[in-house]
């Protein structure tokens, strides 16, 4: 579970099964903008995936059919000085495929173990969600109650 004050809580769960998950550690997040995930765990696996994005629909509703297409017309937009960026929609409750490794084993470029995995964000216990509740069983309105904002994180901490 990712929190909005940048602490994470994962469980290793069997064969991806969430109701048959052990033991629970803690760690830190941080996110790189609408592009990419980095979750270190306090048994120093570090896990990074970009973000799920996805071609406009007005570009074209096939990338895979119409692949040399989208080829070109970027390659095209990419000569008018027009960023890719603006073709794409990011879809940030799910990664694309990610790499974890440990931080603490020593490798190189050409010899590293490395491992693949992706996120989904799990939609029944959304943050949202839980500050709705809390509101309602302290009989606030969300314009009464002071929610504050996540404390903000220096990028030093990001490997610490």
């Amino acid at each position: 579970m990712i929190r909005p004050d940048y602490t994470v809580e994962a469980a290793f769960c069997k064969n991806a099964n969430v109701s048959d998950c052990e033991k629970s550690m803690q760690g830190t997040w941080l996110n790189y903008y609408d592009q990419a995930l980095h979750v270190e765990l306090e048994n120093n696996m570090r896990f990074t995936a970009n973000f799920r994005y996805n071609i406009r629909q007005n570009i074209t509703k096939d990338p895979f059919k119409d692949f040399k297409k989208v080829d070109t017309m970027l390659k095209n937009l990419d000569d008018e000085g027009i960023s890719f960026k603006y073709q794409f929609d990011s879809q940030c409750d799910e990664t694309m495929i990610g790499f974890v490794h440990k931080t603490d084993e020593i490798g190189t470029m050409d010899n590293h173990k490395v491992s693949c995995f992706y996120a989904a964000k799990d939609k029944t216990q959304l943050y949202e969600d839980q500050v709705a509740v809390s509101l309602s069983q302290g009989n606030q309105t969300a314009s009464e109650a002071k929610i504050e904002p996540p404390r903000k994180r220096g990028a030093s901490n990001m490997f610490t």
